[in-house]
């Protein structure tokens, strides 16, 4: 299924009984998925003050036990750093078990939080620049990519068995001012 950012799309999903995260929610592989069309762009700036709007701290949401958040951010910057132990171990199983590809580097993003003003360094996961790292984009070019972005947030979320811990997930950009 050949989904794209901003694509529409109907899933069959599925929640595992060992993931207590509310949010939390898995796509069922061989069930019928539909991709459908791409948003407006009237769409996309809706769905971005949407989001925008769900923006909390994340004590709040380790207080009301929410999984997934929002982030506004200033300053974003990107940082790339050698795997530690532990991921150099998930690189070699990754590619000796699954044959998948792994990253030589760590992706982290940091800045300043819009609504603490403290700030904060986190692991960056989005598919876009890991895709990047994949494909040998130089890491000046991704770092050029983020400081293009006029108005960026972050969709963070947590780990199954780190429930306070939060990694960045995705960073977006909103075609409007917010804050």
């Amino acid at each position: 299924m050949p989904v794209r950012r901003w694509s529409t799309f109907e899933v069959t999903v599925e929640k595992l009984s060992a993931d207590t995260r509310t949010e939390s929610y898995f796509v069922v592989e061989n069930a019928e998925n539909v991709c459908g069309d791409k948003l407006t762009r009237s769409q996309q700036k809706a769905v971005h003050a949407h989001l925008i709007g769900l923006a909390v701290p994340e004590e709040q949401l380790v207080d009301q036990n929410r999984s997934i958040g929002v982030k506004l951010i200033h300053d974003i910057k990107l940082h790339f750093l050698s795997l530690d132990t532990k991921h150099r171990g998930i690189k070699s199983v990754m590619h000796s078990k699954y044959g998948l590809w792994y990253s030589d580097k760590m992706l982290k993003v940091s800045g300043r939080d819009l609504l603490t003003e403290k700030p904060f360094n986190r692991l960056l996961l989005d598919w876009p620049f890991m895709e990047g790292l994949r494909k040998n984009i130089s890491y000046d070019d991704l770092r050029h990519t983020v400081s293009k972005m006029k108005y960026p947030y972050l969709i963070t979320g947590t780990h199954i068995r780190r429930r306070k811990s939060f990694m960045a997930i995705s960073v977006l950009s909103s075609p409007k001012p917010y804050g």
